[in-house]
């Protein structure tokens, strides 16, 4: 008989993050209640995928950069792009924080009355301590609002938010990835989570996409 062997950790999280957005982009094609007037198919081509109902989240308590408990219940009144991360990562995660910098200025030249908000969490809370996440994160854009937490914590938002993560096999020299879902959550202004966007991201269509999102939401 011919041995099989093992998928690895980072092909699980592939495989896992698949059906995870499968399951999310499934659930977003009905109409109902306020989003009827949402453009859903145009905001599907632009990469921007809004659910059926907007879905209430459950108040875990995260901390931000102050070491000050809060919630993501604490940003509502703005609309809310989060993002996850952490800083070791080698690619990803800085250029979809440089992304979302073009995103929120190009968003704030437009719409004084409501800045975006740019959330991001880390996956990796041993290693991204407030102090260096507080410098990277102004690095990236002055507004952006960094949180951290418990890991156990981190990992119930994600999982609320569709995001997967799994920690690699530390290495000899104390090192590890972080292997990770890679998409954006929406939270409307009401504080509840609405829809995601998937890459590959372009400039063009999710300002265009949040633009119709606002217009009809």
């Amino acid at each position: 008989m011919v041995k099989q062997r093992a998928l690895s950790p980072t092909t699980w999280l592939l495989l896992i993050s698949a059906v995870v957005v499968i399951i999310a982009v499934v659930t977003l094609q009905i109409n109902t209640g306020k989003a009827d007037a949402l453009p859903k198919a145009k905001l599907a081509e632009l990469g921007l995928y809004i659910f059926d109902k907007p879905r209430a989240l459950s108040p875990v308590p995260l901390k931000n950069l102050n070491d000050q408990v809060v919630t993501l219940a604490d940003f509502s009144g703005q609309w809310s792009i989060v993002n996850f991360g952490y800083m070791s990562c080698p690619d990803i995660c800085p250029i979809n924080l440089s992304f979302l910098a073009q995103v929120k200025d190009h968003w704030d030249s437009r719409s004084l009355d409501m800045p975006l908000q740019v959330l991001h969490i880390t996956f990796d809370p041993e290693r991204d301590t407030p102090a260096l996440l507080k410098d990277y994160l102004a690095y990236m854009h002055k507004d952006f609002i960094g949180l951290s937490g418990e890991q156990a914590n981190i990992r119930r938002v994600a999982q609320q938010l569709n995001m997967v993560f799994i920690k690699e096999k530390t290495n000899d020299d104390g090192d590890y990835f972080i292997s990770h879902s890679d998409s954006f959550a929406i939270i409307s202004p009401q504080g509840h989570y609405i829809g995601i966007v998937k890459g590959p991201y372009q400039f063009d269509a999710l300002t265009q996409a949040l633009a119709l999102l606002v217009e009809h939401y």
